[in-house]
């Protein structure tokens, strides 16, 4: 057996982490003998300038690593492009799905296609209430939403989700939101489209039949940049064709479902068609298992968390 390079791979950075995301593609890429090209997300292009700084500043080789700044369509033509062998991509569903479709007669291609989640909670009626409540308000709302593995949906058995929706409700309430610099819980969402298509679910959820618990609104605050508040609704009745209950909308929402049967959340949960992330909360270890067997999930945490993953461990859907 031998192990050789396979060439030069086009690495496609996101937003919400734009070293961290794209260097676990740069670095594998880099230390297996290959050339990268990056092409940063035209939102956050200062950030992969800096990295482009430092890897040259470190010595690497001309030509190894290579920056590429520009909109969607650089981005597109690299991934078309005869020479690359390669395409190392983290992003939303939707830009993931043309990648795939793009290169679907470049059979030479490695692809490794990192995309969204509409990630579930399950909180069975013997967990810890307090535990559930505060790792799901990490879940949702960290990083106002913007992870591709924050909770979307939380699963709540019947005979506590009065009690943990209440409890959830009230420290939503409380999160802080504004500038970085003052240390809050939840800054901006990347920009104005980002925030008109969260406030959009807004309606959406209502019109919908969802239970309205608390509304996300616009915020006015002394440092520029789109703020918004936290939302949560109640999911009263599952609709396969709904679109506030199967769009990942990369904002701080919550969507709360009662239920008594762990199959139903799971059915739920595997119907999505984004397979990322779960998380259940329960004492029962032969729960745990049966949602590992059944769940169409790359990570599954227990009574931890979606957004939270090891570093000794893979990282996929």
């Amino acid at each position: 057996i031998r192990f050789k390079p396979r060439g030069v791979f086009a690495v496609l950075g996101p937003f919400n982490f734009p070293a961290h995301l794209p260097n676990g593609h740069i670095v594998p890429a880099l230390v297996t003998g290959n050339c990268v090209i990056f092409k940063p997300s035209e939102l956050t292009p200062a950030t992969a300038q800096l990295m482009a700084q430092c890897y040259h500043e470190a010595g690497v080789p001309a030509g190894v690593f290579n920056l590429v700044q520009g909109q969607g369509e650089v981005g597109r033509r690299l991934v078309s492009h005869k020479q690359i062998d390669g395409i190392l991509f983290t992003g939303s569903y939707e830009t993931g799905l043309k990648i795939s479709e793009a290169t679907i007669q470049d059979y030479w291609k490695l692809l490794a296609l990192e995309m969204g989640g509409k990630n579930s909670t399950i909180v069975w009626e013997d967990a810890d209430l307090e535990k559930a409540v505060y790792e799901s308000i990490l879940g949702v709302f960290m990083s106002t939403g913007q992870r591709c593995s924050c909770t979307s949906r939380v699963f709540v058995h019947k005979k506590m989700s009065a009690q943990f929706t209440d409890m959830f409700y009230e420290k939503a309430k409380k999160l802080t939101i504004g500038h970085w610099k003052e240390n809050p819980f939840m800054g901006p969402l990347i920009n104005a489209k980002s925030m008109d298509t969260y406030l959009r679910f807004q309606e959406i959820a209502v019109r919908e039949g969802c239970e309205k618990i608390m509304r996300g609104k616009p915020l006015e605050l002394e440092h520029k940049g789109h703020y918004v508040t936290p939302s949560i609704y109640k999911v009263k009745d599952y609709n396969p064709k709904s679109t506030y209950q199967n769009t990942e909308i990369f904002g701080p929402n919550a969507a709360l479902y009662e239920i008594d049967d762990l199959d139903q959340a799971l059915d739920i949960t595997n119907a999505s068609g984004y397979g990322l992330a779960m998380a259940i909360f329960t004492k029962n270890r032969s729960l745990y298992e049966r949602c590992l067997q059944r769940a169409k999930v790359g990570i599954l945490n227990w009574n931890r968390t979606t957004n939270g993953a090891s570093s000794r461990l893979p990282f996929g859907g």
